[in-house]
């Protein structure tokens, strides 16, 4: 009776341990969507726009990052449509996607998109003033980032 008794005390003893901390390295694969659009006409460099993660990230056994989890990503470059067709541009590189814990780490990616062009011909038959077309980030869209840095994830309790 008594091992019976040692081994229940044990078993709850391990069950009430918190789950181990883990070292999340950087370059750690973040797959997410933007959940705002953006066009090269509204758009200024800093802006900042909301995405979420698209499923939970699994280090060591550990739920680092949990699907859902909030995405944000900034506005690198911009340029806007000109004469003479020329279309616009808009550039996202940097942003942050939140752990488990609800704290931010930074994250890398790349998505550079341009606007249609418009012909020289056309833009010629008309003086010049034919615009290009603005560059545009449709919600929904998926992306890969990649994190920026290593950390230790402690669980919360």
């Amino acid at each position: 009776m008594k091992k019976v008794i040692t081994f229940l005390m044990l078993a709850a003893m391990f069950a009430m341990t918190p789950a181990h901390a883990v070292v999340v390295q950087s370059g750690l694969k973040t797959p997410f969507l933007f959940t705002t659009d953006k066009t090269s006409k509204t758009a200024v460099v800093g802006d900042r726009l909301q995405g979420i993660l698209l499923q939970d990230i699994v280090v060591g056994g550990v739920p680092v990052f949990k699907k859902g989890a909030e995405v944000v990503g900034i506005v690198s470059a911009v340029e806007k449509t000109r004469f003479l067709g020329k279309p616009g541009s808009l550039v996202l590189t940097d942003g942050t996607v939140k752990d488990a814990n609800g704290v931010a780490h930074g994250m890398k990616f790349n998505y550079a998109t341009e606007g249609q062009k418009r012909t020289l011909a056309s833009a010629l038959l008309t003086v010049g003033l034919i615009k290009g077309g603005d560059a545009k980030l449709p919600k929904d869209t998926a992306f890969e980032g990649i994190t920026t840095s290593s950390f230790t994830f402690n669980p919360a309790k």
